[in-house]
């Protein structure tokens, strides 16, 4: 079995940024734009399993804004906002078919607190994120790994877009963070038979159901003499629910 890629790939951006002082803090506003082509073509011998010949086109536009300002009797204070505008398209020269487009318009916020209580430092954080799938993942080519698992992409993935919200206090040598974090359309790597005679597929897919994640941690750092120890005590954990069918059971 024989098999050869070749992959080419193009990308244009730029980005401005403007700062000025308003009031007792700073305003910042900019706009972003990240313009990306490839071309991926994939081809085996020696088995039955389909070339690919596709191009990825990604057109990403975005604008922003944040202030940020100190207040004495208040504390540190930032919010922001991003909205990015994607076109996407998939173009299969082989499978038409498989052609896809998409447009994202989308807000991400952010707003962050910081404050000292007396002895004790108080920072919060609320953040909204995404992360897009990457060229590999978007791939239809079916790749052989072995007789009995081939492995491919996905063109019609979706964009993950995490929510987290985190703490932090500080008081003397005791550091106290928790996290949480949920995760739409979370992207996991998917096993499932394929065809009749015994092969796995292994490919990405978007999990239907949210994927949170939630950590506590305590740091405990004492300065005994000229020793410093260091101690940390956490729990980190993670909630999924997934209902799959059986494929045996399939028709």
């Amino acid at each position: 079995i024989q098999s050869g890629s070749t992959n080419a790939g193009r990308m244009y951006a730029a980005k401005a940024v403007l700062s000025y002082p308003i009031w007792k803090g700073q305003l910042q506003a900019g706009t972003e734009e990240t313009f990306s082509r490839r071309i991926d073509n994939y081809s085996i011998d020696g088995i039955d399993i389909p070339a690919s010949k596709a191009t990825v086109r990604e057109d990403n536009i975005a604008g922003f804004a944040s202030y940020g300002l100190y207040l004495s009797k208040v504390g540190q204070l930032s919010a922001g906002v991003r909205y990015e505008w994607v076109h996407y398209a998939y173009t299969d020269a082989i499978t038409p078919a498989n052609d896809l487009s998409r447009d994202y318009g989308n807000w991400f916020p952010n707003v962050s607190y910081a404050n000292a209580f007396g002895p004790v430092q108080l920072m919060l954080n609320y953040s909204a994120k995404t992360r897009r799938p990457n060229y590999a993942n978007l791939s239809s080519a079916v790749r052989y790994n072995s007789r009995y698992i081939w492995q491919s992409g996905n063109a019609r993935l979706q964009p993950e877009l995490s929510h987290n919200i985190s703490a932090t206090a500080v008081w003397k040598w005791v550091t106290f963070m928790a996290n949480y974090t949920r995760t739409d359309d979370a992207i996991m790597t998917w096993s499932s038979p394929y065809g009749s005679e015994g092969m796995v597929l292994v490919q990405p897919r978007n999990i239907e159901s949210p994927f949170r994640m939630y950590s506590t941690f305590v740091n405990l750092t004492p300065t005994v003499g000229i020793w410093t120890m260091n101690y940390t005590l956490g729990v980190q954990g993670q909630r999924l629910g997934i209902t799959v069918e059986d494929p045996r059971e399939a028709g």
